[in-house]
């Protein structure tokens, strides 16, 4: 299946480090390589700094200004850390070595043996979870449609805006990735980092509106 630039740049990224890893990380534990995937990053839940830029916020744009998400993703996992933990996650990795590795069930990360060198952040929420916070707390007009009903709106609202659209450049990339950002998961262990992932979301949010990105509901 074709990849667009970005996708290639982070395989090839990955596979380097991996080379590394088993020239290099196998014999001598006091040089460990690790390869961290935190998913989207968003800003913490204290500050709520996001970048407007990244895919998850421009999606959350969109779906806002044609008043609908996909009903038919709503329980897809979409994997979103926020910057502090996943900052913790690469420090601990820099000052712990192999022969310490964090426990195998250590909470909403994946790969802590050190015999896999590369973690998983695996924290995030539901994409329900999105369209309810959006909806309830924010009071943004949202309703669900069937996947097609969906993306011909979302399509022709990009087509209307032309390359202004803040999803134009991105529209063939959500075709590839079977028009979600959501995966099919079920997360195991406490429910601490969705809820650490969803009080993070809010204050994005509330950020965005402040500084302008998303127009206000007038309901929130």
């Amino acid at each position: 299946e074709e990849a667009n630039g970005y996708t290639q740049s982070k395989i090839v990224g990955e596979q380097l480090v991996q080379s590394a890893a088993d020239t290099y990380g196998s014999n001598n534990q006091e040089k460990s390589v690790r390869i961290v995937k935190p998913g989207y990053m968003i800003g913490n839940a204290e500050t709520g700094v996001a970048n407007q830029s990244d895919f998850l916020w421009r999606l959350v744009k969109g779906c806002i200004e044609i008043g609908a998400y996909d009903i038919c993703a709503v329980r897809k996992w979409v994997f979103v850390g926020d910057v502090d933990l996943v900052a913790d996650v690469v420090l601990k990795d820099l000052t712990e070595s192999e022969s310490k590795p964090r426990e195998k069930d250590a909470p909403d990360v994946e790969g802590n043996e050190s015999c896999d060198p590369v973690e998983r952040v695996l924290c995030g929420m539901y994409l329900e979870d999105i369209w309810i916070i959006l909806k309830d707390e924010f009071g943004y007009e949202l309703q669900g449609l069937e996947t097609d009903a969906w993306m011909m709106e979302l399509t022709r609202s990009v087509e209307d805006g032309g390359e202004k659209h803040l999803l134009f450049p991105l529209l063939d990339t959500l075709e590839r990735e079977g028009r979600t950002i959501g995966v099919e998961w079920q997360p195991t262990g406490s429910n601490d980092g969705r809820e650490r992932a969803l009080e993070a979301f809010r204050r994005n949010v509330e950020y965005l509106i402040k500084v302008g990105f998303l127009t206000a509901s007038g309901a929130g």
